[in-house]
């Protein structure tokens, strides 16, 4: 594929040669063969005058993190060993932190199974990208270990059996944020209620801080209006900023990773600005998860709305579902911002890429 230089980043594969007028290549690639470009590489081709690139790239990693802490992660969920969950938050926010921003593939989680610890890990490593982003535009210092376990443990309260609630019956709740909550659901399992019983399961582990327990009480702020916590998120917000944050975070997060098995890729973004206007999801939170997650990633295969195969190959900010994409016409590759051009629009993903894939990994 052939790229303006500016698109090209460190770690794509050049796949011919590099010349400077016809003269000395100035990096050599055998035919039939490719070469990862380094940063130090690509400087100097761009100081050099080049403009253009024949380049190759990895499909984005399925998922964000590695097998490794998959697997830990669904070994603590399952087991109910959350004096470990921190470790695992630790893996998950070090993996996220280190790795080229937002190089997962978002499509790709069309192929997961959605089951409790896939979820969670999912939730967290949106909720990661997110946060390093707030604290950088906005210059705010939220814990990422907090964030994490926050994330990571905000749904084990659907796996609860009768014998824990009569446990939970017997802990010390906090009304500080909750003089009226209703805890009869301790009784007899109530669906509303799983936010508590969430909280219930972690109470006692002291390497969990106050400010998780809580964001996981209120994460789904929607369900608990008509739950047993009966709280208002703007008076919330008046006692502790950073609790309600961290629970608008959970909750937005969690929202997208379950919405990306529920609508098509090309109807993500007219959903989530639905919602936001209909204020299912935080406005200020949400309109921060479309700015920083793309819902394109470089190198997704999509179909235009005139039929034709493209490949994504830059994004908008600010415009997640009007990315840069390539084109092959006639022969030639030629290059379209739909920003500025404005008669085509992306229809789907290329499904064929992903069942191919797919396929692959379930032999």
């Amino acid at each position: 594929m052939k790229l303006r230089i500016d698109r090209v980043k460190p770690g794509m594969f050049l796949t011919k040669s590099v010349y400077l007028n016809n003269s000395m290549p100035l990096i050599f690639v055998k035919e039939g063969d490719s070469k990862e470009i380094t940063e130090k590489e690509l400087e100097l081709l761009k100081n050099k005058g080049v403009r253009d690139l024949y380049v190759d790239f990895e499909l984005p990693k399925i998922g964000t993190v590695s097998g490794e802490t998959e697997e830990l992660a669904e070994q603590i969920l399952l087991a109910n060993d959350y004096g470990n969950a921190v470790k695992v938050a630790d893996m998950i926010t070090t993996e996220i932190l280190n790795e080229t921003p937002y190089s997962y593939d978002l499509n790709m989680y069309f192929l997961q199974n959605q089951d409790l610890y896939n979820h969670s890990v999912h939730t967290t490593s949106f909720a990661i990208a997110l946060t390093k982003k707030i604290n950088e535009d906005y210059n705010m210092n939220l814990n990422y270990r907090e964030i994490a376990l926050s994330c990571l443990l905000h749904d084990v309260g659907k796996n609860v059996s009768l014998n824990e609630l009569a446990e939970f019956k017997k802990l010390s709740f906090n009304r500080t944020y909750f003089p009226d909550a209703d805890l009869s659901c301790f009784d007899k399992y109530d669906p509303r209620c799983y936010p508590i019983y969430s909280w219930g399961k972690i109470a006692k582990e002291s390497s969990i801080s106050s400010l998780v327990k809580t964001s996981i009480l209120i994460q789904d702020e929607n369900e608990s209006k008509t739950g047993p916590l009966n709280f208002d998120m703007k008076q919330l917000t008046v006692k502790n900023n950073k609790v309600a944050l961290v629970a608008k975070i959970i909750n937005t997060c969690s929202y997208f990773d379950d919405l990306l098995y529920q609508v098509s890729t090309g109807e993500l973004v007219e959903k989530i600005k639905q919602d936001i206007s209909d204020r299912k999801i935080d406005k200020v939170v949400g309109s921060l998860l479309l700015r920083y997650i793309p819902i394109y990633p470089v190198g997704t295969k999509v179909i235009l709305s005139n039929g034709l195969e493209a490949t994504v190959i830059g994004d908008n900010p600010n415009y997640p579902d009007r990315p840069v994409i390539s084109v092959m016409m006639n022969g030639i590759e030629n290059e379209f911002d739909l920003l500025t051009n404005t008669t085509v629009t992306i229809k789907e993903i290329n499904r064929r890429d992903f069942e191919f894939l797919k396929s692959g990994r379930e032999k």
